[in-house]
């Protein structure tokens, strides 16, 4: 059972890159792989195809071996990422480059001689972020696998503390991390994410006090406002996951900066006795409510 549904992950994943290569890169598979590649690793899986557009646009003559990148402020961390998708496994040399592209990019003889706009951008924002105490981790995805020698490498890669100089002369140490991801592992996270908008949307039961609530009617359609215990919002997506949102017009900002902000909220003793008041809670969209 368990191949069958890794052979059906892999098809359905497959069958996304395929309708990438269509509807926006005009029969380019390998641009489609590294589209769909990002799209999986990114720390904010509802990203428009729009997004990914712009945030891997440093993918072409003189982008020092990096073809996207994304900050992900909540966590802190700027995700550097590259992408291969030929039919050869990727050998530990180029794997090594990528290694190696975060001294590139930092490197003003390096910048200068480019004329990719994109790495002039990176490398500013690389040089805010590292200031800032931001981690960096390298993500290389490859449809075809790498070499062992490539694997024995990137594991050696993981949570290590690097000096990276930076373009005004002086140093910065870091943590970072490398991994790497074949067509298999990108095809199980694209399942996990997508599996939760397959099937009926569900039917929701919030346990809520009688008086916590009241119902707000429009001319077009009404809205119930209620007051819900958090743990409430926890165990309904445990039962739904992301089915919960398959009517709404957008998903979640994994990586918008105010959700640093709410958590810093939610962690202090003061702030989070006014954190209904700060913040202005979830919305959902329904067929019907009762």
């Amino acid at each position: 059972m368990a191949n069958k549904l890794g052979a059906e992950a892999l098809r359905r994943f497959r069958d996304h890159v395929a309708e990438l290569t269509e509807t926006w890169y005009d029969g380019d598979a390998s641009g489609a792989f590294k589209h769909a590649a990002f799209q999986q690793i990114a720390p904010d899986p509802s990203l428009s195809d729009e997004q990914i557009i712009e945030m891997t646009a440093i993918d072409r003559s003189g982008d020092l071996e990096v073809d996207g990148w994304v900050v992900d402020d909540t966590a802190e961390e700027l995700v550097l990422f590259q992408a291969v998708g030929g039919r050869n496994k990727v050998p530990e040399a180029k794997v090594g480059k990528f290694w190696l592209s975060p001294e590139e990019v930092l490197n003003p003889d390096r910048v200068a001689g480019t004329s990719n706009q994109s790495v002039k951008e990176l490398s500013d924002e690389l040089t805010a972020r590292l200031k800032e105490d931001y981690s960096l981790t390298l993500v290389f995805a490859a449809k075809s696998g790498f070499e062992t020698a490539a694997v024995k490498f990137a594991a050696s890669k993981r949570g290590v503390e690097r000096i990276l100089r930076l373009p005004d002369g002086g140093t910065i140490a870091c943590r970072c991390s490398l991994q790497l991801f074949d067509e298999k592992e990108l095809a199980a996270r694209f399942d996990d994410y997508s599996a939760g908008f397959r099937g009926d949307s569900p039917n929701v039961t919030l346990k809520i006090r009688e008086d916590w609530h009241y119902v707000v009617k429009g001319e077009q359609a009404e809205s119930v406002r209620v007051t819900v215990p958090a743990k409430e919002v926890v165990r309904v997506f445990e039962e739904s996951g992301f089915r919960l949102f398959m009517l709404n017009p957008r998903g979640p900002i994994a990586t918008a900066k105010v959700n640093k902000r709410i958590a810093e909220t939610l962690g202090s003793p003061e702030k989070r006795k006014t954190f209904h008041l700060l913040n202005n809670g979830l919305c959902g969209t329904c067929d019907s409510f009762d």
